[in-house]
């Protein structure tokens, strides 16, 4: 009976675990570049975020849609009005009117307004980038010299690592699958934002773009931190714990944008709420 058998199979999933590794390292690093360091068209022929193929094609049938519907909003309104009486007629008349001239505004101009968001928050990432903070990928992680040997600590949280940056590099994918949507949905939900019943899903497209979106420079932070740990750590043999840490803590930054997007809309509705106590006790 062989009684190194825990031996030979610890070296046979480090040798796994090393080829898993540094078969697709270079994946994981190019959709981190394509993906992570920027919001932009990462398909051919590349470009800014609204140069995107898909959004190209659709984006017409959605702002077309869009259009037709608020016509009918306007001709429901317009009804509305004319039969309805007194102080409530006045009362529609000075809410429905802005509404609807801002309706106009974002459904026909939806792609160079989503553009110029996406541009800000390209500008953020370059902030972070310019901090000094060390970017590398490939020097810094995954190793043959790490991944080599028995299973030991260290082999774990490379590879512990290594998933979590894979499946972060996944996310990304679907942030941007997720941001095309929201761009394609977006003259619909100014459409929503013009009736009193709906407008409060427009608050619900407008929280999700914005987290979904401006996460990014927040996680890009806390990666580079995660690199600099790698870079201060030398050799140490824990040092991939630390990048690991703040990877674990990049995501939370979604949940954490959202939370305090909610809280916002809250207060603001409370305020509302005050307010219009305040003004009828008067």
């Amino acid at each position: 009976m062989n009684l190194l058998w825990p031996l030979d199979l610890g070296a046979a999933f480090a040798r796994l675990a090393a080829e898993a590794v540094l078969g697709n390292r270079d994946l994981v690093v190019s959709t981190f570049w394509a993906y992570v360091f920027d919001t932009g068209n990462p398909l051919p022929p590349f470009g800014r975020f609204t140069d995107t193929g898909v959004i190209h094609a659709l984006i017409p049938w959605t702002q077309g849609v869009a259009d037709a519907a608020l016509a009918v909003v306007v001709l429901w309104g317009s009804f509305h009005i004319m039969w309805a009486h007194g102080v409530r007629s006045l009362y529609t008349v000075r809410i429905l009117l802005p509404r609807l001239l801002l309706a106009v505004l974002l459904i026909n101009f939806s792609l160079p307004l989503v553009q110029l968001a996406v541009d800000a928050n390209n500008a953020l990432c370059q902030v972070v980038q310019a901090m000094g903070l060390h970017f590398n990928l490939v020097n810094t992680l995954f190793s043959r010299d790490e991944l080599g040997g028995v299973p030991t600590v260290p082999v774990l949280v490379t590879v512990a690592l290594f998933i979590s940056y894979l499946v972060l590099a996944l996310a990304y994918v679907i942030r941007f699958a997720l941001l095309v949507v929201l761009t394609l949905v977006a003259p619909l939900a100014a459409l929503l934002f013009v009736l009193p019943d709906t407008h409060h899903y427009a608050r619900e497209w407008g929280s999700l773009f914005v987290t979904t979106l401006f996460m990014q420079p927040a996680q890009l932070l806390i990666i580079g931190i995660g690199f600099e740990f790698e870079q201060a750590n030398g050799h140490s043999p824990i040092r991939h714990a630390f990048a690991l840490a703040t990877v674990l803590i990049a995501f939370k930054v979604p949940g954490a944008f959202h939370a305090t997007s909610r809280a916002g809309s809250h207060l603001v509705a409370m305020a509302k709420h005050y307010a219009h106590v305040a003004s009828h006790v008067k």
